[in-house]
């Protein structure tokens, strides 16, 4: 049987848990976990210091996109805009 040129690539070892590792999604996530949450500007802000090679544009956009992807809740501040919450489900 021939080799497809689409083969999938299997890790040699599982990846580590989202939280543990220490890339853009990752610090989104933790941004929006906290206590006081975090908007879009905020977590713009926490980006641009942790990543300054990467252009604001870019990240913006995934900042948008991945809050809206975590968040469980999101509430509406006069003062902060749209500040997006990630909590732990109880069971």
């Amino acid at each position: 049987m021939p080799k497809s040129s689409r083969s999938i690539i299997v890790p040699d070892r599982p990846r580590p848990p989202l939280t543990q590792r220490s890339g853009v999604c990752t610090t989104i996530i933790e941004a929006i976990s906290r206590k006081s949450g975090a908007s879009i500007s905020e977590l713009i802000d926490i980006l641009a210091k942790k990543f300054p090679e990467r252009r604001p544009e870019s990240m913006a956009t995934t900042a948008k996109c991945q809050a809206n992807l975590h968040a469980t809740h999101k509430i509406i501040s006069e003062t902060r805009g749209r500040v997006y919450y990630r909590r732990e489900e109880s069971r």
